[in-house]
């Protein structure tokens, strides 16, 4: 399989994590292919204006100072949202306090890999390919930042060739606050 095909069953496998929201959603880091969320009322948030544009519901937004209230959404979505940005710790906290108690975070995102090995190729794949180019960073350990703000882990897919590896999570709100 493929990276690209990985990512499509990663995706196609996070929508099946978690059943229908019944309230609002969001989707961070939205661009013009909706790839998470497939709920038509569904707020998506970019910093990208050309993301943004042919999103009917699109809204231009800072991830890390989301313009919305405390526990304002059933859901959240985030696809490659971690792994390009500057501060990822923050963004995860903001993803926290919109999430309403209860509600689901469903994620798709690179993983920092678990052997030696597979943190090397990472490493200066990053250095000579990823990074030079602008894309995202692939050491972004981004399961433990988004438990570090708080979110349960639920259910898990994993799609890992030792070297790339790429996670479908279902996160959800803790129920003790911090």
């Amino acid at each position: 399989m493929n990276c690209g095909q990985k990512v499509h069953a990663a995706i196609r496998a996070a929508r099946l994590l978690a059943p229908e929201p019944t309230g609002p959603s969001l989707e961070v880091g939205a661009s013009a292919k909706r790839l998470l969320s497939p709920h038509s009322d569904t707020i998506f948030v970019n910093q990208d204006r050309q993301a943004i544009d042919s999103l009917d519901r699109g809204l231009i937004g800072d991830a890390g100072h989301l313009p919305f209230s405390d526990q304002a959404f059933d859901r959240v979505y985030a696809c490659f949202l971690f792994c390009s940005l500057s501060d990822p710790g923050n963004v995860a906290a903001e993803i926290r306090r919109v999430l309403r108690k209860g509600g689901l975070f469903i994620s798709v995102e690179h993983e920092l890999g678990g052997t030696p090995f597979s943190r090397n190729y990472q490493r200066v794949t990053n250095l000579i390919y990823m990074k030079p180019r602008g894309k995202c960073s692939l050491t972004v350990a981004a399961g433990s930042l988004i438990a570090g703000a708080g979110l349960r882990l639920d259910a898990e897919v994993t799609f890992n060739d030792s070297l790339q590896p790429l996670f479908a999570r279902a996160f959800s709100r803790s129920i003790t606050p911090f």
